[in-house]
């Protein structure tokens, strides 16, 4: 079957030359026996087992910030769990190159040891904390107003349907619309 050494197209037998490129078509079969070279057999190695899934969710993120390729196990029947239910009780595995296990390890170890204190919200109010609760009750203060327009715009609004349609189902009573 001729194909098209530039464009990789194949065509009929009684084709000689490229439709798209105009060059003549070679009758051989291309050779894809070579070996890419570029691709690289990755070895997967367990970083980590989590039995949260808050856990395996932040060491994920911080893996893919910094760039380092992982993929998510289910462990046991998790996954049957986690498409069911939505999570799973038995936990995941976060697997990572062996390549790049170092470096991971030494992230994991970070987070690990990072310790966190809570915000008090208590100790850390300024000037501008208070500006904005004082704004806010200014602004709490008028809506009530502002849903007691609302309510009776709502209000005088079905009185008038109600007038309208019994004003109109008099109207038909009486014959006026026949006249």
């Amino acid at each position: 079957m001729p194909w098209c050494p530039n464009c990789k197209l194949k065509y009929r037998d009684n084709v000689t030359t490229c439709i798209k490129c105009g060059t003549n078509l070679i009758t051989d079969e291309p050779k894809d026996n070579k070996k890419d070279d570029s691709i690289v057999q990755s070895e997967p190695c367990i970083l980590v087992s989590n039995a949260s899934q808050l856990d395996a969710t932040m060491i994920c993120a911080l893996l893919e910030d910094a760039k380092i390729p992982f993929f998510i196990k289910d462990r046991g029947s998790g996954g049957y769990l986690k498409i069911y239910m939505g999570f799973t009780v038995y936990g995941q595995d976060i697997y990572v190159d062996r390549i790049c296990y170092a470096d991971a390890k030494e992230l994991l170890d970070f987070y690990n040891n990072t310790n966190i204190e809570p915000f008090d919200l208590e100790q850390d109010t300024s000037i501008e904390d208070a500006d904005i609760s004082e704004q806010y009750e200014e602004d709490t203060k008028s809506l009530p107003l502002k849903r007691s327009t609302v309510a009776r715009i709502i209000i005088l609004g079905n009185i008038f349907i109600a007038v309208a349609v019994y004003v109109l189902i008099q109207l038909v009573k009486t014959g006026w619309f026949n006249e």
